[in-house]
């Protein structure tokens, strides 16, 4: 555990200067030649034709509304009368939950008691005069999705069920940690239960063997502990004195010719090569993560929306629903590992044949995702994950108050798409449909 802390906070030193030195070809689905407005400026007669009912139909994946949400969520004492779906339910919304728990983390910092809205409206207020967009003007709608949102979060971490022993107050890891075991260890007891804890299960295979594959990446040291936690002191000392030299300055960016920087750059040189890396070991578990990987892809063709939704993002090496749009080919955290790994969205757009892009999985290619999501029977309602996250702009997406308090649909096809992109949705919808639902 000591080596594990030592190693990060090595890790961390080196972003931190980083940071601030660097600021200022099978064809079984004959696709025809895709024909996207999005890239191209062709006329196209195509318009997007309602793919799901303005009242969707939920099937095994009812969404669970607020007042039911706050009868379901564990209580002291009875979380065993939860059922697996109930769990599950509560951990997809606790993923969500990030935000609120950064704002709880720093009102306990400062000693106050957390106010979620005004926090977030303060936030946002800031955040648009930095950017020059002029005033923030929350809706009735938005205020009324923020409500229940910050009701679920709080809901959540004062569950006397999910705390931690280790833990003086719940926070967004260790509510993470007991709803994970909870899903590994309760027992699935519907068809629809088993499935998602089967896909659960995979999801964490992936996430094991991503986690044996860096820590062989980072290796292990030849100094002793006590040697790199000294040189790990100084560093930081290093650090603090180069920081401090800039106050009062007009730009913040460390100078590199500071005697204090070149220093520490000498010394963090050190510390990597005294680095050592198995590299035979690392082979292996490259492998054993690809193959982890390539076990998410029968997943996707799952009728279910839970399982296609688990295993959508864990194959595009994303989280959440930006595992809808491209995923991401590169990873830090296990070298370039990825470059042997084909996302599913690489091979659908090459078996299309277009090539994926920022703008392409924004515009286009989330939306087409979501809307199959949707007719699988996943929850976009109002009140779902999908359309909260959409509102109040979580996860880092940018907000949008116009998809407050109405459907996927709705918000697409009257508000978040021009009609060329609901051109190009409708033609993706089609061949996403067709390229998922093959098996």
């Amino acid at each position: 555990m000591k080596k594990r802390y030592l190693f990060s906070l090595f890790f961390l030193l080196i972003f931190m200067v980083a940071f601030w030195l660097m600021k200022p070809s099978k064809e079984p689905y004959n696709f025809k030649q895709p024909n996207l407005v999005t890239l191209q400026a062709d006329e196209t007669t195509k318009v997007l034709e309602p793919k799901i009912p303005e009242v969707m139909a939920i099937h095994e994946s009812q969404a669970v509304g607020f007042e039911e949400f706050q009868r379901e969520t564990p209580q002291k004492g009875n979380a065993e009368v939860l059922s697996y779906l109930e769990i599950y339910r509560t951990y997809e919304w606790h993923e969500l939950c990030r935000d609120y728990h950064i704002e709880l983390r720093q009102a306990e910092s400062k000693d106050t008691a957390i106010d979620f809205v005004n926090a977030f409206h303060e936030r946002h207020r800031k955040r648009r005069d930095e950017l020059r967009y002029g005033p923030f003007h929350p809706n009735e709608a938005q205020d009324q999705v923020l409500a229940e949102y910050t009701m679920r979060c709080q809901s959540i971490a004062e569950n006397e069920a999910l705390q931690m022993p280790e833990f003086e107050q719940a926070n967004y890891f260790s509510l993470g940690l007991v709803l994970t075991e909870l899903l590994q260890t309760e027992s699935a007891k519907t068809d629809k239960e088993k499935r998602i804890k089967q896909a659960f299960l995979a999801t964490m295979q992936v996430d094991q063997a991503r986690d044996e594959l860096w820590g062989l990446n980072r290796g292990y040291s030849s100094m002793s502990e006590e040697e790199q936690l000294a040189m790990m002191e100084k560093i930081a000392a290093l650090m603090q004195e180069a920081t401090l030299s800039r106050e009062g300055a007009e730009s913040v960016t460390l100078d590199a010719n500071h005697p204090a920087i070149k220093e520490m750059l000498r010394l963090q040189k050190k510390m990597q090569e005294s680095v050592n890396q198995d590299s035979e070991a690392i082979v292996l578990a490259e492998t054993r993560y690809i193959d982890a990987l390539h076990a998410m892809e029968p997943l996707l063709h799952s009728p279910d929306p839970d399982v296609f939704y688990m295993a959508k993002q864990k194959a595009e090496n994303m989280s959440g629903f930006d595992g809808f749009g491209a995923g991401r080919s590169s990873s830090g955290s296990v070298g370039d590992s990825m470059a042997r790994y084909l996302l599913p969205s690489q091979k659908l757009m090459s078996e299309i044949g277009i090539s994926t892009g920022t703008k392409l999985s924004g515009l286009v290619l989330l939306p087409a995702t979501v809307l199959y999501w949707c007719e699988l029977g996943g929850d976009c309602s109002a009140s779902g994950r999908l359309m909260t996250q959409y509102c109040l702009g979580l996860g880092g997406w940018t907000m949008h108050v116009d998809a407050c308090g109405v459907s996927a649909h709705t918000f697409y096809e009257n508000c978040h798409l021009t009609r060329g992109q609901k051109m190009d949705v409708a033609l993706l919808n089609d061949w996403i449909q067709a390229y998922y639902g093959q098996k």
